[in-house]
């Protein structure tokens, strides 16, 4: 009996070990494959959210094919507005980082004043070592350029929604016939 509580002991630990190594694997290979992974998941999202008015749409007996159509068309609509409105959004952040940038250093030197004022001993250079405000407005700035990688994959995206959703009628049935 005191033989089989350390071999317990140790298969459980190896099935720790190697649990911790498949999750260690599974994340890698999720992080390498983030670039196709990230636009099928954002289709799978997509083709959830808009499978409830495909199902209306065909129980209203519109055909399946015309209420993928209409579907994805107002997905389309939806999708231009939002890129058109952060289209705009980047362009005027992006002409106006050099005021935001003075703007921001006179903000910081007039801190610095106050600061001053109330007897803080502070220089602008030794702020500006650990706050540069360029490389903030740089961060937002990329950040905001990097929504456009998301519209590149659109057509990706949008095809694959559409053939989920083709099938979403009829997954009860193959799901009962795979059971």
């Amino acid at each position: 009996m005191s033989d089989t509580a350390p071999q317990t002991t140790k298969s459980t630990r190896i099935g720790i070990l190697l649990t911790i190594a498949a999750l260690v694997v599974i994340v890698a290979g999720m992080r390498e494959a983030q670039e196709i992974l990230l636009p099928f998941l954002i289709a799978v999202f997509l083709a959830v959210v808009s499978s409830p008015a495909v199902l209306w749409l065909t129980a209203k007996r519109v055909p399946r094919s015309l209420a993928v159509v209409l579907v994805v068309a107002a997905m389309v609509g939806v999708g231009t507005g939002i890129a058109a409105l952060v289209g705009t959004s980047v362009n005027s952040f992006s002409r106006n980082i050099p005021t935001y940038k003075t703007r921001l250093q006179e903000e910081t030197s007039a801190l610095i004043a106050w600061l001053e004022g109330m007897g803080v001993d502070l220089s602008l250079n030794v702020l500006l070592e650990y706050v540069d405000p360029g490389a903030a407005m740089g961060l937002a700035s990329n950040v905001l350029t990097g929504l456009g990688g998301v519209f590149t994959n659109a057509f990706l995206i949008l095809l694959t929604v559409v053939f989920i959703l083709l099938e979403v009628s009829s997954f009860r049935g193959k799901l009962r016939v795979a059971m």
